[in-house]
Order: structure tokens, then C-alpha cells, then sequence
């Protein structure tokens, strides 16, 4: 994430505590609230995946994959074939790879879902927000569906994690 210039959500104060509880928490039904699954070769986590589901759908909710040597072996595009095989053989009937576009995505679903952000204002302060981020929203989905635009910022922020790595060395 840091190479591409994205913070890191999970050094955030608690998330870490937060997901590691989430993950050892058992519903009533004895399954875990998040399963974590993972592909590991010569002592390395390859990829993982942390997912939530219930009786009928599998929803993935974060992912990591490595960036060494072995990544050209594509290791979360295995995890998720055995992944998808193993909710086929439970019996789930849905199975949702997250938000936003990859190309390992396309492998298995063949159009995107379309993603509704939906903003309700519940108190006068929130009809006073409710247009604003309507509109930050909808100025994000254009960028993100304009190539060109969206490859320049993803370029941008290479370039301040390049010059960031450069300060901290």
C-alpha cells in the first residue's frame, strides 16, 4: 500500500485490535464472525483473505498478497479458486469479491456489480452534510471512471510514497 501511496488503514489506532477480536468472535451459531483464510509457502503468508458470511452469501471484506518473489505465482488468485470452490461445496449461493475493480476480479465475475451510495439524513445536521458528500461521491466515482484521470493520480501517489521513502532513508 505504501508503494502506491495508500496509508495503511490497519496501523490506525484499534483496527488491529478491533479485527483481531472480530476474528475470534463466534456467533451464536458457532461460526466465526470473520473468517481469515490464507496461502502460506516457505514461511510466508503468500495471501489472505478476511471474509463475513451468513447462510446463503460469502462477502470478502479485506485482502493482502505478497509482493515478493512469489507474487508471480499469483497467490491470491489461488486463495480465491479454492475459496470459491469451498463456498460451492457449502452450498452458498453468492459469493462478493468487494468493492472496486482488479484484474483477478474478472476471472470469475464477467460484469461488475453496480456499487449505490446512498446518503440518508437523519437530523438536520446531516441534511446540511448529506448534499456535500453526495457530491464529493459523485466527483470520486467520475475520476475513478475516467482511466485516464484515475491512472494520473495513481501515478501521483507512487510519486509522494518514492519521495516519502526518500526523506525516511
Amino acid at each position: 500500500m505504501a508503494a502506491q501511496g495508500l496509508g495503511n488503514v490497519f496501523a490506525e489506532p484499534g483496527v488491529a485490535e478491533f479485527l483481531r477480536t472480530a476474528c475470534q468472535y463466534r456467533l451464536p451459531n458457532g461460526r466465526p464472525l470473520i473468517e481469515i483464510h490464507a496461502l502460506e509457502g516457505g514461511g510466508e503468508v503468500l495471501a489472505l483473505f478476511g471474509a463475513t458470511m451468513d447462510d446463503h452469501r460469502f462477502s470478502s471484506m479485506f485482502n493482502s498478497y505478497t509482493l515478493g518473489d512469489n507474487s508471480r505465482h499469483s497467490p491470491g488468485l489461488i486463495l480465491l479458486m479454492h475459496m470459491v470452490t469451498e463456498c460451492a461445496r457449502r452450498g452458498l449461493r453468492s459469493f462478493d469479491i468487494g468493492v472496486g475493480r482488479a484484474h483477478y476480479k474478472s476471472y470469475f465475475c464477467k460484469e461488475p456489480e453496480p456499487l449505490v451510495d446512498t446518503f440518508l439524513p437523519l437530523s438536520p445536521r446531516g441534511q446540511l452534510a448529506a448534499p456535500g458528500l453526495r457530491a464529493v461521491f459523485a466527483v470520486k466515482r467520475g475520476i475513478k471512471n475516467n482511466e485516464t484521470v484515475w491512472a494520473a493520480i495513481r501515478a501521483l501517489r507512487r510519486l509522494r510514497a518514492a519521495a516519502v521513502a526518500r526523506r525516511v532513508d
